[in-house]
C-alpha cells in the first residue's frame, strides 16, 4: 500500500512538474512574440528612414541636373513605393513569426495540462491498485 501512495506521489509530482515547465515555456514564447513584433516595427522603421534618406539624395541629385520630371520622377515614385511595401513586409515577417510563438505557446500550454491530467490518472491507477492489491491480501487470495 505504501508504495501505491509513493506511486501515486511521484505521479501528481511528475505531472505537476510538466505542466509549471510547460507554462514556462508558453510564458517565454509569448514573450518572443512580443520581441518579433518589436523587432519587426524597428526595423520597418529604420528602413523607412533610411530609404527617406535615399529619395531625398534622388531628389536632390535630380533637381542639380533640370529638375524632377518625366523618367526621374517616375524612378523616385517607384522607389517610394518599393520602400513602402519593403517595410511592411518587414512587419509582416514579424507578425508571421510572432503568430507562429503564440501558437507554439499555446500548444506547451496544452501539454502541460494535459500531462497534469495523465498524472492524476496514473496516481489514481496507482492508489486503486494498492487498494486491490491490499483487498486481496486480507481475503487471503495472494
Amino acid at each position: 500500500m505504501l508504495s501505491a501512495i509513493v506511486s501515486a506521489a511521484g505521479s501528481l509530482f511528475g505531472g505537476l512538474s510538466a505542466q509549471a515547465s510547460a507554462n514556462q515555456r508558453a510564458k517565454q514564447l509569448r514573450r518572443q512574440a512580443d520581441q518579433f513584433n518589436m523587432e519587426a516595427g524597428t526595423q520597418a522603421m529604420a528602413y523607412q528612414d533610411d530609404a527617406a534618406r535615399q529619395e531625398a539624395s534622388g531628389f536632390v541629385s535630380a533637381a542639380a541636373s533640370g529638375g524632377v520630371t518625366g523618367s526621374a520622377f517616375d524612378v523616385l515614385n517607384d522607389f517610394a513605393g518599393t520602400a513602402l511595401y519593403n517595410a511592411r513586409s518587414l512587419i509582416y515577417q514579424g507578425q508571421t513569426k510572432a503568430r507562429n510563438a503564440l501558437q507554439e505557446s499555446y500548444v506547451a500550454k496544452v501539454e502541460g495540462q494535459n500531462a497534469l491530467i495523465s498524472s492524476v490518472f496514473s496516481a489514481g491507477s496507482s492508489l486503486l491498485g494498492g487498494f486491490d492489491a491490499r483487498k486481496r491480501t486480507k481475503a487471503g487470495l495472494y
